[in-house]
C-alpha cells in the first residue's frame, strides 16, 4: 500500500491538504484499484485518523481511499493555532469535496466511487447528493448527527448574536459546550471528556493526545453546521437517483446521533424520499466512532461485504 500526502487548490485558491492510500506497490506499472472510497471526516478531527480503515480496504479488497482535511481542520488549517478556526462559507467546504471527487475520477476512470461521511462529514455527503448522485456509486454514512428543530434554532440564534460581536473566526465555546453536553452521561468508568467516542480506551487516548483533535470550532463552523442540517432536512429528493446504494452505520449507544432511534429515523427519511436501496447496521454497545470501536474489524468486514454486494 502507498500512503501519500498531496494538496490541491480550492475554488477560492486556498490550498487544501489531502491524503491517499493506494493498493499495490510503487514498482507496479498499473494500480490494481477496484474501487475508490472518498472519506469526509467529522468535526474536530482529520483525515489521518482513517489510516487503519484505509489500510484494510487497500490490502484486503484493493480499494483506494482518499480524503481531504476540511477547512479549519488538520493540515488544511495551516498551523495548530488555526485548527478549528473555519472562516469559509458552507458552500466552499462542499466544493472542496467535489473538487477532490473530480480529481479521483480523472485519475482512476471507470472505477466505482463511494462517498463515506462520518458525523459532520455525513451531513456534507448528504448535502451533495442532488449534485453528485449521478456521479457516484454509493454512500456510507456513519454517526449521523441528530438535532431537533429547536436545537438548530437555538444554535442559529447564538451564532446570530455572537458573530457580529466576536467575528466568524472566534471559537464558539458556548456552542461547543452545549453541543457535547451530556455525551458522556451513563458511560462508566469515565476517564476523559471523550469516552462517548469509543469503548476502546486506547482510541480515546489517541484522540485526546492528538493536537489536531478536540479543538473548539469557530462560530462560522457552527453556522455551516446549521446550514448543512437545514439543507439535509429539505433535500430536493427528486434530484437524487432513487437506486443509489446507501449504508448507514451506528452504535446503539451513540449520543451524538441518538443511536438506534436516530439511525432508523434517517433510514426512514431516505426511504420516504424514494431511495430504494438503503441498508442500516446498528452495533450493540457501540458509541460514536464505529471505525474505532472495540469491534472495528467486524465493522470493516461489514463495510467490505456491502461494497462487494451492492457496488462492485
Amino acid at each position: 500500500m502507498l500512503d501519500s500526502y498531496f494538496a490541491y487548490k480550492g475554488e477560492d485558491g486556498k490550498v487544501v491538504a489531502a491524503r491517499k492510500w493506494v493498493p499495490g506497490k510503487k514498482a507496479e506499472v498499473t494500480h490494481p484499484v477496484r474501487a475508490i472510497v472518498q472519506i469526509v471526516h467529522g468535526m474536530a478531527e482529520h483525515i489521518g485518523r482513517y489510516h487503519h480503515f484505509a489500510k484494510k480496504l487497500a490490502e484486503d479488497a484493493r480499494i483506494l481511499t482518499a480524503g481531504n482535511d476540511l477547512r479549519g481542520h488538520g493540515q488544511t488549517a495551516g498551523s495548530l493555532d488555526q485548527v478549528g478556526r473555519v472562516t469559509e462559507e458552507w458552500e466552499v467546504m462542499l466544493k472542496d469535496v467535489q473538487l477532490l471527487a473530480a480529481r479521483l475520477r480523472r485519475e482512476y476512470p471507470r472505477r466505482p466511487l463511494i462517498m463515506f461521511g462520518h458525523s459532520f462529514g455525513s451531513i456534507v455527503v448528504q448535502a451533495l447528493l442532488p449534485q453528485m448522485s449521478e456521479q457516484i456509486d454509493g454512500i456510507i454514512l456513519s454517526g449521523i448527527p441528530a438535532a431537533s428543530e429547536w436545537e438548530r434554532k437555538l444554535g442559529e440564534w447564538i451564532v446570530h448574536l455572537q458573530m457580529p460581536l466576536m467575528g466568524r473566526a472566534a471559537k464558539a465555546r458556548l456552542l461547543t459546550k452545549l453541543t457535547f453536553l451530556g455525551h458522556n452521561r451513563g458511560f462508566y468508568p469515565r476517564t476523559t471528556s471523550y469516552d462517548w467516542l469509543s469503548r476502546d480506551r486506547s482510541q480515546v487516548a489517541a484522540y485526546v493526545q492528538d493536537p489536531y483533535c478536540g479543538q473548539a470550532c469557530s462560530l462560522q463552523f457552527y453556522r455551516n453546521l446549521f446550514v448543512g442540517l437545514n439543507a439535509v432536512s429539505r433535500l430536493p429528493h427528486h434530484k437524487i437517483r432513487y437506486d443509489l446504494p446507501v449504508l448507514l452505520l451506528a452504535g446503539d449507544q451513540d449520543r451524538a446521533g441518538k443511536g438506534r432511534t436516530g439511525t432508523e429515523s434517517a433510514k426512514q427519511a431516505l426511504e420516504n424520499a424514494g431511495l430504494t436501496d438503503v441498508t442500516s447496521i446498528i452495533y450493540e454497545g457501540g458509541r460514536d466512532e464505529m471505525l474505532n470501536e472495540v469491534n472495528r474489524l467486524d465493522v470493516y468486514e461489514d463495510i467490505l461485504h456491502w461494497i462487494e454486494l451492492r457496488v462492485l
